[in-house]
Parts: C-alpha cells; structure tokens; sequence
C-alpha cells in the first residue's frame, strides 16, 4: 500500500486549495477522476451532466497532502474510497471503492486520511533518521578527533611527552638535591667525629709524654700511680667507644631518594667471632 501511495502522491497543501472552478471559494472536494479540487456548489454544478455524474470525490483536509487515490482492483472503472481499517479484517486487499461489498460492517477510514496519516508518520520517521544520521556523524567525527589525539606526530601528545620528560627532570633535580643535603650532612658528622678524634689524640699524646719524661728521668717514679690509672682510664674509654661513623657504600640509597638512606646491616666484629665460634662448637658435636 505504500508503494502505491508514493506512486500517487500529489502536491502539498498546508492551506485549503482554492476552487478549481471559483478561485474566491475554498475547496472541499477532490474529483478523484477530474484530478481537481473544488468547492460544494462547484463540484455539484459541473457534475451534474450524465456524462460526468460518475465521478467520485474525497474530502480535502485542511493541513493534509491531497493523495489521488488508485483504482479498485475489483471495480477498474472506480477509484478507491476507502481503507479497511478493521484488525480482525481477513481480506487481503484493504483499498475498496464505494461498490465493494467485501468490506461491509467493518471499519472504514476514508483512503486520503489514512493515507496522510501515513505520510505523515514517514516524513517524520525520515526527520528523525536524518537527525540520528546527523548525530551519528557528529559521534564519528568525535571519535576521529579522539583517536587523533593519540597520534605521536600531534601536538597534545607530544605536549604530553614534554610534560612527562618535565616532570622526571625535576623529580632527579629533586633527588640529586637530596642526595647532595644527605652527603653533606654525613661529611659534616665526619668533621665532628674527626675533631673528637683530633682531641682524644692530643691528650693521649701529652699523657704519653708526660710519662715518657717520668720514665726517662726516673724522677717522681713514686708519683705518677694517679697519672698511670689516668691513662689507663683514658685508654679503656677509648676502646670502648664505638666507631660512629660510616662510609657511603654502608648505606642503602634509593635512586629516586623517595626516603632517607638507610644503613645496611652489619655484623659487627664481636658477633662475627661469636658466629664463627658457635659454628666450630657444632662441629666438634659432629
């Protein structure tokens, strides 16, 4: 049914079409055979000959596309009226003229309304795949512009690139500058540690040549039993104090300086004697 209405779709009209007889009068009919519209007096008076008293007329709609109907497939002489609008309708064809018999009791729709609401209906589902064509055009040339952005040759990426290289430039300005305050610090622990030792030193030197002279001279031999248990102290204290000082190859040092170095693990003297003495007592247990 379709195709025959594109077949016999006719112009247009958003306003009722002027009289075809009296252009001052708006017309109400369309002569399906004269293919003209006219108004009721009009159509009466040039229809009223026996000649062209056969012809046949649908109602014009204001605001509707005036269709000329095909022939009845039954009655080749008439054009088609009406549109069976029955569901339960078992006929096949539902376009019948006004001599069909077919169709009785059923409901009817006059063709050019049905007609109409039907084109009605395509020009809108037409609007509305043009509109989603045009959205689906505009969703495609978002994703090209999407996906170019990722080309290595644009200049996002590579604005990106630059920021990344940026970024790792500043993050190893920033851990050199760390590793540099850490090395300084150390250094300046070295310096404190050295002037003690520097100290400890020149008192052990002016101990030891003071008792160098007693001895030498063998005078005061009786004397010197405080400066004997003073030097003995001395010494003692000395070897009990631990070495407080490192080297840069006992730390462990992260390359991006995310924390503070770390002194590695290590055995001290004693616990390796100790180690090596607890090894030997197994196996001698052997």
């Amino acid at each position: 049914m379709l195709r025959k209405l594109k077949t016999s779709a006719l112009a247009i009209s958003q306003i009722p079409p002027n009289c075809y007889e009296n252009g001052q009068h708006n017309a109400t009919r369309f002569c399906t055979t004269c293919r003209a519209p006219f108004c009721e007096s009009c159509f009466s008076v040039v229809h009223c000959s026996k000649i062209l008293s056969g012809h046949e007329s649908v109602p014009v709609a204001v605001s509707q596309v005036t269709i000329a109907p095909p022939e009845c497939q039954i009655h080749p002489d008439k054009h088609v009226k009406y549109v069976c609008k029955d569901e339960t309708c078992q006929n096949e064809s539902k376009l019948i003229c006004e001599e069909c018999t077919q169709h009785r009791g059923h409901i009817m729709g006059y063709y050019v309304s049905v007609a109409n609401q039907i084109r009605e209906k395509l020009q809108k589902t037409v609007a509305l795949l043009q509109e989603t064509e045009a959205n689906l055009l505009q969703k495609m040339s978002n994703a090209q512009n999407c996906k170019r952005s990722f080309d290595k040759c644009e200049m996002k990426y590579l604005e990106k690139v630059s920021d990344i290289i940026e970024h790792f430039e500043t993050q190893k300005d920033f851990a050199i500058q760390k590793f540099a305050d850490f090395a300084d610090y150390e250094a300046h622990k070295m310096d404190l540690e050295m002037i003690s030792i520097e100290f400890d030193a020149k008192r052990m030197v002016r101990m030891r040549q003071e008792l160098q002279n007693v001895l030498s001279s063998n005078v005061g031999l009786l004397e010197v039993e405080d400066l004997i248990s003073k030097a003995e102290r001395m010494c003692q204290l000395e070897k009990e104090r631990k070495e407080n000082f490192y080297s840069l190859s006992d730390y462990n040092v992260q390359n991006d300086m995310s924390s503070t170095p770390k002194l590695l693990r290590k055995i001290s003297v004693d616990q390796s004697a100790e180690a090596i003495e607890m090894m030997m007592l197994g196996l001698g247990n052997i």
